[in-house]
Order: C-alpha cells, then structure tokens, then sequence
C-alpha cells in the first residue's frame, strides 16, 4: 500500500510540476506582450530642452553639438549616400539597377550615455564598419531618406551590434518619417502593438550625423528601428533546412519587387473570388518571401509554402460552409483579431494590401504581422481625406471572408472591448503621445530647420470633406499642433469602432459566392463571344 502511495504520490507531483512550468510559460509570454518600453520612459530623466533648439544655415556642426537623444553617426569616408531607387512605370515598383552596388561603406558611432547628455566629440558606446543604402518605396523619392543599415566586421562579415538598447543584429533601419510633421504615427503604432503581440519590431529616437573628413553635417530626426527578419529578438521561427518537409517562413504582401521571390498562391489563379464582393484592391499586391533565403530555399520548400497558402485562400473564399470553417484550424486567430484592430484603430489602410507580413513556424499555425509602415496612418493620406465614420480593414484580402465567420467576429469584437479599456483607450493614447512629444524636445526644432523647405514642399493636399463641401487644411503648422490632430482624430474613430464593429458582420451565403462567380464566368464568356464575331466579320470582308 505503501509503495502504491508513493507511486501515486509522485504522479500527482509529476503533474503539478507540469502544470508550474506550463503557467509559467504562459506567464512569461503574457508578460512578454506586456514588457514593451517606450522610449520616452526608458529615458524619462533626460532634458529636452538640452542642446541648441536651432542649427547653423550650412546644416554643419562641431564636436559640441549637444543631445538629449542618442547620436548617431555615421562616417562615409567622404562617398555621398547615393540614392539609387527609381520608380519603374511598367512594373509599379520602385527597383535598383542592375549591376551596381547600391550600398556605401561606412563608419558607424553610437553615442548613448547614461544621463542622456550627448555630444559628438565623446566616446561612442559602439562603433562598427558597415554599408548603408537608401531604402524605402515612394519614399525613396523624398529628399530626407530613410536607410538600411547593414553592419560588418573587419573582415566585411555579418557583425551583430545592440544598438540603442535593442536586441543585437547586423540589420537595422534609419527611419526619418518625412510625411509624418507630429514624428509620432510609427512611434505609438509600433510601441502599442508591442504591448499587445511579441516580435513588434523595437525602434529608439536618435539624431544622425554625417561626417565627412573632419567635418559633421547635422541630417535631423531619425528612429533606429528593427526591421522584419527572422532572428531572436525579431521574428522567432525555427532555421529553415532544406531536407525537412516542414518549412519555417515569413512572407510579405506588397508591390512587385524584381528582386524578391515571388510565391504563388490560390487567388492568383482565380481574381474573380474576390471580385464576388466588387472591392478594390490593387492587383500589384503580391506575395514573397522574406525567409527563408530566396538563394538557400529549394524549388520544393517553395512549393510546400504556396501549397499551404493555396489550401488556406481555397477555404476562405469557397462556397461551401464546411470547407470555408477549416480556415479556422489553419490560422492563429487571435493573431489576425490585434492586426486588423491596430491598423483600423489607427487608419492604417494600406495594411492587407502593402506592407503586410505573416509567418508559419513549424507546427505552428500562420500568424499576422508583425506590423509595419504608419506615416500615412490616422489622416495624413497625402491626397484624401481619412473617413472616420468607415471600417476600411474589412476590405482587405483574407478579412473580407473572415467578417463572414461570426466565430471570428465575435472574437474580433470582444478583443476590440478590451484594448479599450486600456491599451487603446483615449486616456492612454493621448498620455502616450503627449508625453512622446514632450521627450523630443528641441531635436523637433533642430530638425525643423534642417528639413523646413521640404516639410513645406511635400505638405499635405488641401481636399473637400465631401459631407460638408468645406475645404479642409490638415496641416497644423507645428508638431504640436499635429499631435492633438492626431490625438483628436483616433479618439474620433475610436467612438465610431465602440458603435458599430460589430457590424462589420455580413452573414455568409454560399450561393451568393456561387452565382457571383457565374456572373464573372457569363461577362468573360460575352466579351469573348464579341471578339470571336469580330474576327469572324474581318474574315467575311
């Protein structure tokens, strides 16, 4: 009895111990969400105010230059960054010559004391050899660039740095937010969805300085971000190997790149599934891969990906309900639920056409995300005026179908209810923007004089609020002014979304899918049987 005593005795323990460490597990992935640090309170003792709130005519510093901000700066040897990026009309793309090295070799300092007091002149906490490129679509184009930064060791290899505090990697992104006057949109997008889903990329404020020779040119406000990659501390999947059936990877959805590797899918064969709901959506937005290497991957991983993807775009846009509900077991919903409610919340609208990442570990289910690209978020459309009165994410590719699964509504909803109540409440993002702007201090003034002319010659268009007839100026002049704008105009939206998320809901119907699908079948079949008369004519003259 005794024996059976301790046998059971230490099943019971056996299981309890289980079930410690699977708590804790969750624990440290709840805590993982939540353990997001702004950088505004990462350095809440720092002094805005410090450092000049102007800059010399020429843009041209000396070794006083003062910052409350980390200063990078960067060493090109006395090369100019020179932007290769052209837009390509035929294949609406923004590509690179071929044949040339669009990367320029560098030196890279990082100076980030302490006490936030920092001055070129000063030892920088890290220095590293590396190659920079001007990077970015459209904005390319912009005269203040944004850049990728690839760091390198002495023997030009891959040398992984944290820079900032961030987690180490030899890949980062100077982000310069041109289009963005509040230099706030990426800020609090990137730092809210941190706090509600890991593998958010991280992003610091920095001022950048180029040095030419014994000189140092003042080039304004950045962000160091971290771009979408697989790695740790980025998004963490399993590295891929080419002789297991199983393949780890992120994709992207965007504009054509000649560059990437394309992977084909279901709806790429068949455009009338989601012309059946007569919504725009730009026929360049295609799929590609981010990882695995484009050069490491095989022909039959590859194939495993777009199979994966075609059986999940077949569930979601068939006509029959039993196969349209497999969809469920194939995506991680809560996943979908916090992207659709972080880009709608913030007006993010080219998110589910441009933009866009998912990734599948092995045994895993296909995650959204993470996020990315929020300059023309919450009304600073270059050209339109921001409806806030519409739910614009139900149009996107995928969650057009899902709004048809109250499973996913539901869902959808209950997530939405409680964001509000913290994360996303009104309360909390207006003391996240506020205090952010506080913290930039006198580097919004310095960059203001740096890039002034240019701010002013890519101003937002004046449009027509077709409600009212009334023209609208959305520009406020200062970054001020352009917080509140954006404070206001979330806290507007966010009201519509409390009143009718739900009703994004369209019940399914399968026959309407069905007769949809004929209706396109019978308008091909008439412009065809036109062109074949047609010839037939030519051919009796």
């Amino acid at each position: 009895m005794g024996a059976k005593w301790k046998a059971a005795t230490a099943i019971i323990l056996f299981g309890i111990s289980v079930c410690a460490v699977f708590g804790f597990w969750k624990y440290q992935e709840v805590d993982k969400k939540e353990d997001r640090i702004w950088h505004h309170e990462l350095a809440a003792g720092a002094d805005p105010t410090l450092g000049s709130d102007t800059i010399p005519e020429d843009y041209m510093v000396d070794e006083s230059f003062t910052s409350h901000l980390p200063l990078v700066i960067i060493d090109t040897g006395g090369e100019e960054i020179v932007n290769y990026k052209y837009y390509d009309k035929e294949t609406d793309a923004m590509l690179y010559p071929e044949g040339v090295d669009v990367y320029t070799k560098i030196q890279i300092s990082v100076i980030d004391n302490q006490n936030s007091v920092n001055r070129i002149g000063e030892q920088p906490a890290i220095t590293s050899s590396g190659k920079i490129k001007v990077r970015g679509n459209h904005s390319a184009l912009l005269p203040k660039h944004q850049y990728r930064i690839k760091l390198l060791d002495e023997e030009g290899e891959k040398s992984g740095q944290p820079l900032l505090g961030m987690e180490a990697s030899d890949d980062w992104i100077l982000n310069g937010t041109q289009t963005d006057r509040s230099y706030l949109r990426t800020y609090l997008a990137m730092n809210l969805m941190g706090e509600m889903q890991p593998y958010t990329p991280d992003l610091r404020y920095c001022e950048v300085i180029i040095k030419k020779g014994g000189t140092y040119r003042y080039d304004g406000l950045y962000m160091m971000m971290e771009p979408i990659e697989r790695g740790t501390g980025r998004v963490e999947l399993s590295r891929y190997s080419p002789g297991n059936a199983a393949v780890p990877y992120l994709l992207k959805r965007d504009r054509y790149d000649a560059s990437a590797l394309s992977i084909p899918s279901y709806l790429d064969n068949f455009p009338d599934k989601r012309q059946d709901w007569e919504l725009e959506w730009d026929n360049d937005a295609v799929l590609s891969l981010v990882y695995p290497n484009k050069d490491k991957i095989t022909g039959q991983s590859i194939q495993k990906i777009s199979d994966e993807i075609t059986e999940l775009e077949k569930a979601l846009y068939s006509d029959d309900w039993m196969e349209f509900i497999q969809y469920r077991q194939m995506i991680d919903m809560e996943s979908f639920c916090d992207y659709f409610i972080i880009n709608e919340y913030l007006t993010s609208y080219d998110a589910g056409l441009h933009s866009t990442y998912f990734y599948k570990d092995i045994g895993g289910k296909i995650k959204m995300g993470p996020v990315w690209d929020f300059d023309g978020a919450l009304d600073n459309g270059s050209h339109t005026l921001t409806d806030y009165n519409y739910i614009v994410m139900k149009q996107r590719p995928w969650f057009e179908c899902m709004i048809q699964d109250p499973v996913f509504v539901n869902k959808l909803c209950d997530r939405y209810k409680e964001l509000r109540k913290g994360i996303l409440s009104d309360e909390n993002v207006k003391e996240k923007a506020t205090e952010g702007l506080k913290f930039l201090g006198n580097a919004i003034e310095r960059d203001s004089v740096r890039w002034g002319t240019e701010y002013e010659a890519s101003s937002l268009d004046e449009v027509v609020e077709k409600s009212t007839g009334l023209l609208v100026q959305r520009e406020c002049g200062n970054a001020q002014g352009e917080v509140q704008r954006i404070i206001d105009f979330a806290a507007l939206h966010a009201s519509y979304l409390d009143q009718h998320l739900y009703d994004i809901y369209v019940p399914w119907d399968g026959q309407k899918r069905r007769n949809s699908g004929l209706g396109i079948l019978f308008i091909i079949a008439f412009f065809v049987s036109i062109i074949l008369v047609q010839r037939a004519r030519e051919g009796l003259r």
